[in-house]
Protein backbone atom coordinates (compact mmCIF):
# COMPACT_ATOMS: atom_id res chain seq x y z
CA UNK A 1 0.00 0.00 0.00
CA UNK A 2 3.23 2.36 0.75
CA UNK A 3 3.84 2.01 -2.86
CA UNK A 4 0.75 2.99 -4.17
CA UNK A 5 0.68 6.34 -2.10
CA UNK A 6 4.23 7.20 -3.41
CA UNK A 7 3.50 7.06 -6.84
CA UNK A 8 0.36 8.72 -6.59
CA UNK A 9 2.47 11.65 -5.07
CA UNK A 10 5.18 11.77 -7.82
CA UNK A 11 1.80 11.06 -10.65
CA UNK A 12 -0.18 13.93 -9.09
CA UNK A 13 2.56 16.96 -9.47
CA UNK A 14 3.66 15.61 -12.58
CA UNK A 15 -0.11 15.66 -14.62
CA UNK A 16 -0.35 19.18 -12.26
CA UNK A 17 2.84 20.33 -14.51
CA UNK A 18 1.95 18.81 -17.74
CA UNK A 19 -1.68 20.41 -17.70
CA UNK A 20 -0.22 23.52 -16.70
CA UNK A 21 2.60 23.48 -19.88
CA UNK A 22 -0.43 22.49 -21.68
CA UNK A 23 -2.99 25.40 -21.16
CA UNK A 24 -0.25 28.22 -20.42
CA UNK A 25 -0.32 31.30 -22.87
CA UNK A 26 3.47 31.30 -22.80
CA UNK A 27 5.89 29.39 -25.40
CA UNK A 28 7.80 27.07 -23.37
CA UNK A 29 10.63 24.95 -25.15
CA UNK A 30 12.69 22.42 -23.39
CA UNK A 31 15.81 21.19 -24.94
CA UNK A 32 19.02 19.55 -23.72
CA UNK A 33 22.42 21.23 -23.07
CA UNK A 34 23.24 20.73 -26.72
CA UNK A 35 19.70 22.36 -27.80
CA UNK A 36 18.14 19.32 -29.25
CA UNK A 37 14.68 20.13 -28.68
CA UNK A 38 12.67 17.40 -26.55
CA UNK A 39 9.63 19.10 -25.56
CA UNK A 40 7.39 21.82 -27.19
CA UNK A 41 4.07 23.57 -25.70
CA UNK A 42 1.12 24.24 -27.63
CA UNK A 43 1.50 28.19 -27.00
CA UNK A 44 5.03 27.68 -28.79
CA UNK A 45 3.09 26.06 -32.08
CA UNK A 46 1.29 29.77 -32.09
CA UNK A 47 3.81 31.16 -31.24
CA UNK A 48 6.54 29.70 -33.85
CA UNK A 49 3.87 27.94 -36.28
CA UNK A 50 5.19 24.52 -36.04
CA UNK A 51 3.97 21.45 -34.25
CA UNK A 52 5.55 19.45 -31.56
CA UNK A 53 6.17 17.14 -34.45
CA UNK A 54 8.11 18.94 -36.78
CA UNK A 55 10.72 20.10 -34.39
CA UNK A 56 11.60 17.49 -31.51
CA UNK A 57 14.28 16.02 -31.96
CA UNK A 58 15.75 18.99 -34.06
CA UNK A 59 18.28 21.28 -32.82
CA UNK A 60 16.86 24.66 -31.58
CA UNK A 61 19.17 26.93 -33.78
CA UNK A 62 16.12 26.35 -36.63
CA UNK A 63 14.12 29.17 -34.45
CA UNK A 64 16.90 31.72 -34.14
CA UNK A 65 17.71 33.87 -36.98
CA UNK A 66 21.55 33.21 -38.08
CA UNK A 67 22.19 36.86 -36.35
CA UNK A 68 20.83 35.97 -32.87
CA UNK A 69 22.81 32.92 -32.84
CA UNK A 70 25.77 33.98 -30.61
CA UNK A 71 23.02 35.87 -28.24
CA UNK A 72 21.28 32.22 -27.54
CA UNK A 73 24.22 30.51 -27.02
CA UNK A 74 24.94 33.12 -24.30
CA UNK A 75 22.25 32.33 -23.09
CA UNK A 76 22.30 28.78 -23.20
CA UNK A 77 25.59 29.20 -21.38
CA UNK A 78 24.08 31.16 -18.07
CA UNK A 79 21.35 28.54 -18.37
CA UNK A 80 23.97 25.60 -17.95
CA UNK A 81 25.73 27.55 -14.92
CA UNK A 82 22.10 27.58 -13.10
CA UNK A 83 21.93 31.52 -13.75
CA UNK A 84 18.41 32.95 -15.44
CA UNK A 85 18.07 33.04 -19.16
CA UNK A 86 16.91 36.67 -19.38
CA UNK A 87 14.58 38.27 -21.84
CA UNK A 88 15.20 38.76 -25.43
CA UNK A 89 12.98 40.29 -28.76
CA UNK A 90 13.55 38.93 -31.78
CA UNK A 91 11.91 39.32 -35.24
CA UNK A 92 9.33 36.27 -36.66
CA UNK A 93 7.53 36.47 -39.89
CA UNK A 94 7.72 40.07 -40.41
CA UNK A 95 7.01 41.19 -36.82
CA UNK A 96 8.34 41.00 -33.45
CA UNK A 97 8.25 38.71 -30.66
Amino acid sequence: MLKVKKDKRVVAPRAQLAAILATTHDAIIGSTPRGVIKSWNPAATELYGYTADELIGRNAEVLVARNGREEDAEIFRRIMRGEPAGHRTCSHAGGIV
